[in-house]
C-alpha cells in the first residue's frame, strides 16, 4: 500500500486494525506512516465544507476515530512498531495537545469521561516507553553515567570553591593579625644574621694580613647599607 492513503483506504486499514491488530500492523505498518497526510487532508476537506476549522474540532467531532487511534496505538506499543507509534502520536498529539496532559492524570479522571486515547497516553507517560528492553537499559545506563559525572563534577567544583574561600580567609586573618612593627623587627634581625654569616665566611676565606682591612671595609659598607634601609623604612 502506498503512503498516499485516501480516506477510503485509511478507513479500511482502521477496520482491519480493529478486527486483527497484529495482522493489520504487519500488513500496513509502512502505509500508516501517512496518517499525518490523512490528518491534513481531513482538516482541509472539513474546512472546505465549513464543518470544522481546527484539528481539535475534528477530533472532538470524530470520537470513533479517536478511539480507533487509541486501540491502534496500543497495538503498536505492544508489538514494538516504533514508526507507527510516532505516526499515530503525531496524529493524536497534534490534534489535541491536552490529550497528553490529561493522559498523564488518567487515573484521576472519571471513567465516563476518560477516553481510550487519554488512557493510552497516560500509560505511555508512566512507563516511559522504549522500543525494546535492551535500548531502554542502554539509554538508562548512559543517562546514569551522565548524571553521576555531573554530580561528581559539581562536588569537585564545590570543594574547590570552599578551599579557595578558606585560603582567602586565612590570608585575611593573617594580614589583620600581623603587626608592621614585628615585620620590621624580624627583617632587621634577619639582616643582622645575614651580615654576621657573611663576615664569618669572609674571615675564613681571606689571608690573615688582609683580614682586618677587608673586614673593616665590609663592615663599613654593611653598616652604611643597614642605616640607609632603616631610614627608608622609617620614612615610608
Amino acid at each position: 500500500m502506498s503512503f498516499d492513503l485516501s480516506e477510503k483506504e485509511w478507513n479500511a486499514v482502521l477496520a482491519e486494525i480493529i478486527q486483527d491488530p497484529a495482522k493489520a500492523w504487519n500488513d500496513h505498518a509502512s502505509a500508516l506512516g501517512a496518517c499525518a497526510r490523512f490528518r491534513d487532508a481531513t482538516v482541509r476537506s472539513l474546512a472546505e465544507k465549513g464543518e470544522a476549522k481546527t484539528l481539535e474540532q475534528v477530533l472532538a467531532r470524530e470520537k470513533p476515530p479517536a478511539d480507533v487511534l487509541a486501540a491502534a496505538l496500543l497495538s503498536a506499543v505492544n508489538n514494538g512498531h516504533v514508526d507507527c507509534c510516532k505516526a499515530l502520536l503525531l496524529f493524536g498529539a497534534s490534534a489535541n495537545p491536552l490529550l497528553i496532559e490529561n493522559g498523564a492524570d488518567a487515573n484521576s479522571l472519571n471513567k465516563d469521561t476518560k477516553t481510550p486515547l487519554q488512557t493510552l497516553f497516560g500509560r505511555i507517560a508512566r512507563k516511559s516507553y522504549m522500543p525494546n528492553k535492551y535500548e531502554a537499559d542502554k539509554y538508562c545506563n548512559v543517562l546514569k553515567v551522565l548524571i553521576n559525572a555531573g554530580v561528581v563534577a559539581n562536588i569537585l567544583i564545590i570543594i574547590y570553591l570552599i578551599g579557595s574561600v578558606v585560603m582567602m580567609l586565612n590570608l585575611l586573618i593573617a594580614m589583620m593579625s600581623t603587626s608592621y612593627e614585628k615585620v620590621y623587627e624580624s627583617s632587621k634581625s634577619a639582616r643582622n644574621v645575614a651580615r654576621a654569616e657573611t663576615l664569618l665566611r669572609m674571615e675564613q676565606l681571606l689571608p690573615s694580613r688582609l683580614r682586618v682591612a677587608f673586614l673593616t671595609q665590609c663592615g663599613g659598607y654593611l653598616n652604611r647599607a643597614t642605616s640607609i634601609n632603616n631610614t627608608v623604612l622609617r620614612v615610608s
